[in-house]
């Protein structure tokens, strides 16, 4: 991690801080000495930044001339965003606020994604005069199939199969357009997110596995040899930090960076990998590739597969393999945390087993699941567990 930028009355501004990737971000920004400033939607609760604030009213010493400040703000309210930017210093910009809803409307994602960022980003380029860095959270799902083997390239054209992910495509645009205009600004596309506090994605197989004490509840999707990319979601919001702090040196203001670890897995081996370190047993069951493309054709947009949570947009990841090219990141110096989902995974799943994100039957039939995570080390700790690093 840089360090940080050294003025106490300065700060890093946090969007969507209630969610999962902004929570993390103002954890992994506290926990490296920034200042930061977490907005949200009136309507959120702020519960995890209000837990770290009260920690570090517990623990000062470890946060010696950083502050936190909590300032709800409306993405369709200019006024209201401006206002925040007035009351502070805002030096740096991290925007991963969206709308990640596939089964949302069209009305709604522009809204917020597209509509939301433009407010945002208007507030900031009038009243943040001291701005040195954006980031802006879009997603490796804009690349939609690939049309071509091999990992994909920031290079590659964009091809988006549904309502959310061509949002975020035009709001890569959007910010584009302001970084012509003066706005120091990078896009991320990260792939498939995981970590603490993840209710998405591979979070999604967590919870059915957990019932795998007793028999293996979770199916395969197709034949489960079709490769999958992650990446941890301390490795997101690290590398945005790293890519806004280094923006003046290294000249990556208006690029867009693939935000993907180094070692990608089938789909097979990482439910068979969870589920060994769960302690449970591995799927065995097979959903065929025609079963579930006849589901995605029949189920309706809004609805989700029972249960598992999947949404129909979501049924078509399993469909065709897909990986990143994470080079350019890398070429900036960014080093990976968790360059690998084996490094990640165990961390994350003690988070998820001390949080109770599991089903009861698992906690019942592993009676000492209070040492489950005890010999991770603290430096393998993810930015979310705070008060054990």
């Amino acid at each position: 991690m840089p360090e940080a930028f050294g003025s106490e009355n300065a700060v890093v501004c946090v969007t969507g801080a209630s969610g999962f990737t902004g929570s993390t971000a103002v954890d992994c920004l506290l926990l490296n000495g920034y200042s930061v400033l977490a907005t949200d939607h009136p309507d959120r609760d702020f519960s995890a930044v209000k837990q770290h604030k009260k920690y570090m009213s517990e623990h000062p010493n470890r946060y010696n001339g950083v502050s936190l400040h909590i300032a709800p703000a409306d993405l369709d309210d200019e006024k209201e965003l401006a206002s925040i930017f007035k009351a502070h210093r805002v030096m740096y910009l991290l925007h991963p606020a969206s709308l990640f809803n596939l089964s949302a409307t069209r009305e709604l994602l522009w809204k917020v994604n597209i509509e939301g960022t433009r407010n945002l980003l208007r507030a900031a380029a009038d009243n943040a005069k001291e701005l040195l860095g954006t980031a802006i959270w879009s997603t490796g799902m804009v690349y939609g199939a690939p049309r071509r083997p091999g990992p994909l390239k920031e290079t590659d054209k964009p091809n988006p199969s549904n309502l959310y992910t061509q949002s975020k495509l035009e709001q890569e645009y959007l910010a584009l357009e302001f970084e012509k205009n003066g706005m120091p600004l990078v896009i991320l596309r990260p792939a498939n997110t995981y970590g603490p506090r993840s209710a998405y994605g591979a979070a999604k197989a967590i919870r059915p596995l957990s019932w795998g004490s007793f028999f293996p509840l979770t199916p395969i999707p197709g034949s489960g040899e079709r490769l999958a990319h992650y990446v941890h979601i301390d490795d997101v919001v690290a590398a945005a930090v790293h890519l806004t702090y280094i923006m003046g040196h290294k000249q990556v203001s208006g690029e867009i960076f693939n935000i993907a670890d180094d070692a990608p897995v089938t789909i097979g081996d990482l439910l068979a990998r969870t589920a060994g370190l769960l302690k449970v047993k591995p799927p065995v069951f097979k959903i065929p590739e025609q079963t579930l493309r006849m589901v995605q054709k029949i189920l309706p947009r809004e609805t989700q597969v029972p249960f598992f949570g999947i949404e129909q947009e979501e049924i078509s990841d399993f469909l065709y393999q897909k990986t990143f090219d994470n080079s350019k990141l890398k070429s900036t110096g960014y080093r990976l945390k968790y360059p690998d989902i084996r490094d990640g995974l165990e961390p994350t799943l003690d988070w998820y087993v001390r949080n109770g994100k599991l089903e009861k039957i698992w906690y019942l039939t592993n009676p000492k699941w209070r040492d489950y995570g005890k010999h991770i080390r603290p430096e393998q700790r993810p930015f979310a567990d705070y008060t054990i690093i």
